[in-house]
């Protein structure tokens, strides 16, 4: 009887049949993910697991040189970088709105008043940039648009520096950060494509390329290196995976499609370039062709060549024919091959195809305002993160040295209190500013936004809104004028809300 259990025990540990055994693979390929398999058709897919690092170390240089001529040979690429910095930094750039409260819990404004202009003063040409050339506008977009092409930046932060406000910062190019840089330092500290870290994987300095001979230099493996400490740089890329020394360039998925796209477009430019230039070609006698005796056999064998006048007719040579040559291209299918193409690419590159392609044939009203609603939300995304890894780190650096520089006629005791900026990036109009209006002043009625949201939201400072309105208004009051009621407007608005219904229909 034991053994009877036991080899029916080993039978179900081990020992089933071949018939049994296909049968649970079967069931377990149905079970499992079918991303996961390996067989003909997904034999040549990617399957290797790689850490953040591992992943772009040995492709970096190739995708950031490839972003780079993107940018400047393709037009597509040239227009995504544009509208980046055209939606995230604006025309006017983040204006700083600082928050900065009195030991009652109401706004400073005097001191927020101090702290704003000064800080437009430090942002002026000369003052902010290291070598003098940039004001901080153009710094900003410089950030931006190099983390956007070549996948980060580094800023150094300069206390001290020999202006008035004793402050400055200087943008290094991110390919003085050596990507082949790495090694461990000790037990600790190890360095990373070039980012030295410390425990817990905090930053704990940058290895930057430099002469040989630059004060203070270190050399590994042959090469010159500055080491500056973590917190005098701000390394400016957008974080894609936890651990990530450095980043990758924003076009990284569509960059193949562009590359693609742009080869077939010329192709097609120039074919149809030849088939308007080249009207046909000449063909030869054959080897049965009795030549004139007064002809000269060199000139039988010598290519023909014809040049073409607008109205005139030539006789073709003795013994040629004319062999007529169209190429129909570019052909009918062009557009819509070219529209497809750049829907994929515009999807990798998080923007409405419109406004990649600066194509609105066909786009109906609804559906170009639905497109440019959701990428306005990548937008606003971006002008968060960039106010946080560039705007915030800069000022409070700032902060410190416009007190104690004297530009900030305010003691240092107050610096926590006067350290509250907030951003306020570029915002965009409204797509109806008449049903938009009356959609705002519907909710600041019904109590779901304020005011302030709102103006927050077209992209100005409340508190700059209600002083010029009250300067405005006393203005007007000290000159007699009358202006019309805001029921006047209302009835405005509503003739316009009528008109445009009766425009649509």
């Amino acid at each position: 009887m034991q053994s009877l259990i036991k080899r029916g025990v080993l039978h179900l540990m081990g020992g089933a049949s071949q018939s049994s055994k296909r049968g649970a693979n079967k069931r377990t390929s149905k079970r499992d993910f079918a991303a996961a398999r390996v067989n003909r058709l997904t034999a040549s897919w990617f399957t290797r697991v790689m850490s953040a690092n591992e992943e772009i170390k040995f492709h970096l240089p190739a995708l950031r040189a490839r972003s780079r001529d993107l940018a400047n040979n393709n037009e597509y690429a040239k227009n995504f970088f544009t509208k980046c910095k055209t939606n995230v930094v604006g025309p006017d750039g983040f204006i700083l709105q600082n928050r900065s409260k009195t030991p009652e819990g109401k706004p400073a404004k005097t001191y927020n008043r101090l702290v704003e202009d000064a800080w437009r003063r430090w942002g002026k040409r000369g003052q902010c940039d290291a070598s003098g050339r940039y004001t901080f506008h153009e710094l900003e977009t410089m950030y931006l648009e190099a983390v956007a092409r070549d996948g980060g930046i580094l800023v150094r932060k300069l206390p001290g520096f020999d202006n008035s406000f004793r402050f400055a910062i200087e943008m290094i190019d991110i390919d003085r950060l050596d990507h082949d840089l790495c090694f461990q330092i000790d037990d600790k500290n190890y360095v990373s494509m070039g980012v030295e870290f410390g425990e817990w994987d905090r930053v704990a300095a940058f290895w930057i390329g430099c002469s040989k001979n630059t004060p203070g230099a270190r050399f590994q493996g042959g090469k010159a290196y500055q080491r500056i400490p973590g917190s005098e740089i701000i390394h400016g890329f957008m974080p894609w995976r936890t651990g990530a020394a450095t980043g990758v360039p924003w076009l990284h998925a569509s960059m193949v499609g562009l590359n693609h796209l742009g080869g077939y477009v010329e192709a097609a430019i120039v074919a149809a370039r030849v088939g308007a230039a080249k009207m046909g070609f000449f063909s030869g006698p054959g080897d049965d062709y009795e030549a004139d005796e007064n002809e000269d056999p060199e000139d039988s064998e010598a290519p023909q060549i014809m040049e073409a006048t607008p109205g005139e007719f030539d006789n073709l040579p003795n013994g040629y024919k004319l062999e007529t040559w169209d190429p129909k291209y570019p052909h009918e299918q062009f557009n819509d091959f070219t529209r497809a193409a750049l829907r994929g690419i515009a999807a990798g590159a998080g923007m409405a195809y419109s406004n990649l392609a600066n194509d609105l044939d066909g786009l109906s009203y609804a559906g170009g305002r639905l497109g440019v609603m959701e990428e306005r939300e990548n937008w606003k995304m971006l002008q968060t993160w960039m106010a946080s890894s560039f705007h915030d780190q800069i000022f409070s650096a700032w902060l410190e040295m416009a007190l104690l520089s004297g530009q900030l006629e305010i003691n240092f005791s107050q610096f926590n209190k006067l350290n509250a900026a907030t951003w306020q990036p570029r915002r965009w109009k409204w797509f109806d500013p008449v049903k938009d209006i009356k959609a705002e002043i519907a909710a600041i009625e019904s109590g779901i936004k304020t005011r302030s949201q709102v103006i927050r939201e077209l992209g100005f400072d409340p508190y700059d809104v209600w002083e010029e309105m009250a300067e405005e208004q006393e203005l007007i009051k000290s000159k007699g004028i009358t202006l019309g009621s805001a029921e006047d407007l209302g009835a405005i608005m509503s003739e316009s809300t009528k008109e445009a219904t009766n425009d649509e229909k």
